[in-house]
């Protein structure tokens, strides 16, 4: 399945900083979900850490800004660790993405870097 999460900037909008999260889910076929830590082991995504920073809290910090009718990705693939066990069989994966954005305009990008812009909505997300 082929479901690549891009933010996307319509063509009337504002430039903009975007920022995502990516929260991995698993549901074995028992109904049961294994410990965060195996599905961190196990289940991979792709992100692109040229474009993307990776936040020490969790987000992703798109380094540029996100013009007119673009539209970029932080992960175009969801992989399996070849050492995944046998109770992974018949799972379910849910890859739940956020993604938040502030105005370009009036906000600089401050000398510590893209993970340091103002003006990011509150999150409710881990």
């Amino acid at each position: 399945v082929s479901k690549i999460p891009y933010v996307v900037a319509s063509p009337e909008t504002q430039p903009f900083y975007t920022r995502v999260r990516a929260e991995i889910k698993v549901i074995l076929a028992d109904g049961t979900e294994p410990p965060e830590a195996d599905v961190l082991r196990y289940v991979h995504l792709n992100c692109d850490d040229e474009n993307w920073e990776k936040g020490a809290d969790g987000w992703w910090y798109y380094r540029g800004t996100v013009s007119r009718s673009e539209k970029v990705a932080l992960f175009t693939e969801v992989t399996f660790d070849s050492a995944l066990p046998n109770a992974y069989q018949g799972c379910r994966v849910v890859v739940d993405v956020y993604a938040q954005a502030t105005q370009v305009k009036n906000n600089p990008v401050p000398q510590e870097g893209y993970t340091a812009i103002v003006g990011w909505p509150e999150s409710k997300t881990k």
